[in-house]
């Protein structure tokens, strides 16, 4: 149809929509005039709309609720659900009603939502809908409705919430003109409860007035957060942005995006131009797409630019409006591209000059028109451009600002590619290098200030943790899989190994050629090589004695001879940013510069010798004068009011800046893994939901307890901890500063075996250790029978230990567990022996080998006539008898768990063939064992890697001094 005819077609029926029902088909028949076409089309939208009545004004499960609440869902007051007591009903509507009840537990009011009862048939449905409900339950922000529980009653799904005392935005609207301020304030805090969602990877899909709600205190509430994505569970339709119910957008019209109407994949920008509809809503009175009918009002969304909200009304801040227009620009890339982004944009409109209307302005807010079609970063783009043309033309002789104006946007990294190390900006202020992650691997991208593409530098798989050469002519940078500190030309070059890293953390690039980087994550200074390869030697000396643990993410000053790095002790008075000089002996006479948790970069003052430090905290950034000539902090802590991510155990912290350029991320590299236990069907009976790093869980013999290595995260020290399972006390087992891993039961649960000192190709002695289980102290230490050793078992007495040892070779040793005597080999063959597990009855061990070139596992008898049963047959790993010895488990080499039947003649084990119990993957990317089993073999505890989303945006900040306070 043309839009000539369209045009006609959309005024015939809307005309004839005010006619009596008995005056319609003439009035289109006289207004077609013989087009028996458009009288058709007319006609049929017509009956459709005489049909449907309301339904496709409301949510179909709107419709739903309001046919089903003739009836009610037989709820009383003074029922019980769950734990909790009906109170009175509250409303209906949604996806069904919502019930006022008492928490009796907890001495506290909640509300309840019934969901509907038609899908409540189909379990795989209802674990789905479970599922969803949790990811709802996880957002905890003040601007989110927080929910408590979810649980099935009568076969029906409800959800359980905080019960709130107000109204809803909708009401708010309805009783009256909403002021400039106070429309700022719900926008502010609507925005920050997106933020918080979408970092989550959580789009709610339906925000409008009625699912936001203004409490007695004037906190904004967002309710119903991704009752879309559920309703989708429950419908078994596949999770995608846009889902149909029976033909129905799950949506409300006016409020819905472009992308969304048109039935085309959404994130968060579409809940940002949900939220400028209410804005303008609110600041002009009326909505800018609403028509006379859904069909109209979502025409109107797909092809109509409303006028200004200030056209509208006087009492319209500009600045307020230049906001909201370009949140309901039809194109998602000319929005806001994040409610970061938006948040700030709205903390900077002058309060009292937006009270006062069209006196209203932005406090250094770019004079640019937001509504410029296009990406945003063409803005920002062609500010960068004509201020790297005319450079120092732009300042006067002494300046002390940025030579860019103040403006900020986001880069939202390509559809299937994820941050994984913190981004860098280069020296001369035009490109940002950073590491992405995609189904491909690791890649190291640059992308130039003002271009919308990032290049992906080749050769640069599994890269991390990415710096710039100080003429950023080069880029240096880690290789995970191999260990190694790389670097390459740029642009063009291919990656050159420089030196060994292990697990790097972080470089720097001097003008003389020399880098500095920490080679490791843990017991480890500072490592300096010339760019063009050979030896490295210590920067920094390690200060073990003291408590130390790390240095690491080395920054370079301005005279490229001093540097700054980051020290992790344990220690709370030792940690902190130190200042080093790159060409004297290293020395553990450090000089800390500042106490903090986190790592800091230097950024120079233009017009001026000085620079400022620049370090993360919890929810700001700290910025502190730091004079080069006198290499000393001075003045006042400054702030910025942005968070950037402070440093992990694995990477330093998402900041970085040059004179004029700011970079930061808001949330972490996702790292660490979590602990669950689950049934052999695969049931969760038990989620540890904090993710941290640890490794080698073990459970005692009574299974009761459960032993592993956690990290502390500010400490960056490996230590052996006890939880007890059914309590959740925890006992830290050891303390010392030298890594303790691989903890042991002893057979009477009562102690355990571990080893200290250097981890696996580092340079140190190595000591076994035994401590009692409780916490109360180390009972005896001694050296490893071998260069290197990691304790895997006891014999079924407890007289000996048995340990994988490094001599000529990994073999498989026993030592005495009472003074560490008596060593000898229980394993020597050629091959690779390791992670032996002895038998409950002592007779047998298995183990894994490496002798066909892959690793397998095999039995092999300990006493009598040497035997040898090779077990897996197409790779295993990580083998583990079940208490009763009528299991072996072993784990394929796509981490799938296999558990093989044994039957015992006598002391002769006879095994069956390989089942697959129905347990999610488990973790082969660490050495050592990765689960361990319950004593009744009910229960398989395992690690399983953190899939909490990792970030997808860059915020960048152009003249960022302009923010600090």
């Amino acid at each position: 149809m043309s839009a000539r005819n369209w045009d006609e077609l959309n005024r015939i029926f809307t005309e004839a929509r005010e006619l009596p029902a008995e005056a319609r088909a003439g009035f289109v028949a006289r207004a077609c005039a013989g087009d028996e076409a458009l009288l058709a089309e007319a006609l049929s939208l017509l009956a459709a709309e005489e049909a449907s009545g309301e339904f496709l004004n409301a949510p179909a499960f709107d419709r739903l609720a309001q046919l089903v609440a003739k009836d009610g869902w037989s709820l009383q007051p003074g029922e019980r659900i769950g734990a909790y007591t009906i109170v009175r009903l509250l409303g209906s509507g949604g996806a069904g009603e919502v019930w006022r009840a008492r928490d009796e537990r907890l001495s506290r009011d909640v509300a309840i939502k019934v969901l509907l009862p038609h899908y409540s048939s189909d379990d795989e449905r209802l674990r789905r809908f479970a599922d969803e409900a949790r990811t709802a339950g996880a957002l905890n922000h003040s601007n989110i409705l927080t929910v408590y529980d979810v649980g099935e009653h009568r076969g029906v799904p409800y959800l359980v919430s905080e019960c709130l005392e107000g109204k809803s935005l909708r009401q708010r609207l309805e009783a009256g003109p909403v002021s400039a301020r106070e429309a700022l304030g719900l926008a502010v805090g609507i925005a920050r409860g997106l933020a918080a969602a979408h970092a989550r990877g959580i789009v709610h899909r339906d925000l409008k007035p009625e699912n936001t709600f203004i409490r007695s205190d004037g906190v904004v509430k967002i309710l119903d957060f991704g009752l879309a994505k559920l309703q989708s569970a429950l419908e078994g339709l596949p999770n995608q942005p846009t889902d149909t119910l029976t033909g129905v957008i799950v949506g409300t019209a006016g409020y819905m995006a472009p992308e969304h109407v048109k039935g085309e994949p959404v994130d968060g920008r579409a809940d940002l131009f949900a939220l400028g509809v209410m804005m303008y809503e609110m600041l002009a009175g009326r909505q800018p797409f609403r028509r006379g009918s859904t069909f109209e009002t979502l025409h109107a969304v797909l092809t109509v630019d409303p006028p200004d909200a200030a056209e509208v009304s006087d009492a319209v801040a500009p600045a307020l409006t230049r906001i909201v227009m370009r949140l309901i620009e039809k194109s998602p890339e000319a929005r806001f591209q994040s409610a970061a982004d938006l948040i700030w944009a709205l903390d900077q409109v002058d309060t009292k000059a937006a009270a006062s209307g069209r006196n209203a302005a932005i406090r250094t807010w770019p004079t640019q028109s937001w509504r410029a079609k296009g990406a945003p970063w063409i803005a920002a783009a062609a500010v960068t451009s004509l201020a790297l043309a005319v450079g120092s033309r732009w300042l006067p002789e002494r300046q002390e600002t940025s030579t860019f104006p103040l403006a900020r946007f986001t880069w939202t990294l390509p559809d299937g590619v994820v941050l994984a190390s913190p981004p860098v900006v280069s020296p001369d202020s035009r490109h940002i290098a950073f590491v992405g992650r995609s189904s491909a691997g690791n890649r190291l991208y640059v992308r130039a200030l003002g271009s919308p593409q990032a290049q992906m530098v080749s050769g640069s798989e599994a890269a991390r943790l990415p710096f710039w050469s100080s003429d950023g002519r080069g880029l240096g940078f880690f290789n995970a899989r191999s260990g190694a500190l790389m670097k390459v030309a740029w642009p063009g070059g291919a990656p050159v190994k420089v030196a060994d890293a292990p697990f790097g953390l972080g470089g720097a690039w001097s003008q003389s050629n020399v880098i500095l980087f920490g080679p490791d994550i843990v017991m480890s200074g500072l490592q300096r090589v010339s760019a063009e390869g050979g030896a490295s030697e210590p920067a920094t000396l390690l200060a073990a004695e003291r408590g130390d643990n790390t240095h690491s993410s080395p920054v370079l000053l301005p005279d490229n001879l001093h540097f700054l790095y980051f020290v992790r002790s344990i220690d709370d008075a030792r940690r902190g940013v130190y200042l080093g000089r790159i060409d004297q002996p290293p020395s553990t006479a450090d000089q800390l510069l500042f106490r903090s948790e986190s790592d800091a970069v230097y950024a120079p003052v233009p017009g001026s010798s000085g620079g400022v430090l620049l370090s993360a905290a919890p929810d700001h950034i700290e910025v502190r004068d730091f004079d080069p000539g006198r290499m000393t902090v001075a003045g006042d802590v400054h702030t910025i009011d942005l968070r950037a991510a402070g440093n992990t155990l694995y990477d330093s912290m998402m900041l970085s800046a040059s004179s004029d350029v700011l970079v930061f991320v808001e949330s972490p590299i996702p790292g660490g893994n979590r602990l669950e236990a689950v049934s052999r069907t695969g049931e969760r009976l038990k989620f540890w939901d904090q993710p941290e790093p640890q490794n080698w869980p073990r459970i005692s013999p009574d299974g009761r307890r459960i032993a592993r290595q956690r990290v502390d995260l500010l400490t960056n020290n490996p230590d052996i901890w006890v939880e007890d399972l059914e309590r959740g006390a925890r006992i830290r087992v050891t303390s010392a500063v030298d890594p303790d891993i691989h903890p042991v039961w002893s057979p009477d649960g009562g102690q355990l075996a571990y080893v200290s000192g250097r981890l696996p190709g580092r340079p140190g002695k190595r000591t076994l250790s035994i401590a009692a289980a409780d916490g109360t102290g180390v009972a005896r230490r001694f050296p490893c029978p071998a260069e290197y050793c990691e304790p895997t078992d006891w014999t079924a007495g407890g007289r000996l230990i048995v340990n994988t040892v490094d001599a000529h070779g990994q073999n498989v040793w026993s030592v005495s567990a009472t003074d560490g005597s008596d060593a000898r080999p229980l394993l020597s063959g050629t091959a690779q022996e390791r992670d032996a597990r002895v038998s409950p009855n002592g007779r047998w061990i298995a183990y894994v080998s490496g002798e066909t070139g892959r690793s397998e596992v095999s039995v092999h008898s300990v006493a009598g006539a040497a035997r040898r049963i090779i077990i897996s047959a197409e790779g295993g790993t990580q083998p583990v008898w079940n208490r009763s010895g009528q299991e072996l488990y072993f784990v394929d080499l796509k981490g799938q768990l296999r558990s093989v039947p044994v039957r015992w003649s006598g002391d002769t084990p006879t095994f069956g063939l390989p089942e697959k119990p129905n347990v999610p993957p488990i973790g082969l990317g660490h050495w050592g064992t990765q689960y361990d089993v319950s004593p009744d073999g009910r229960r398989i505890y395992l690690l399983r890697r953190n899939d909490d989303p990792a970030p997808r945006e860059i915020h960048v900040v152009l003249g960022w001094r302009g923010l600090l306070r």
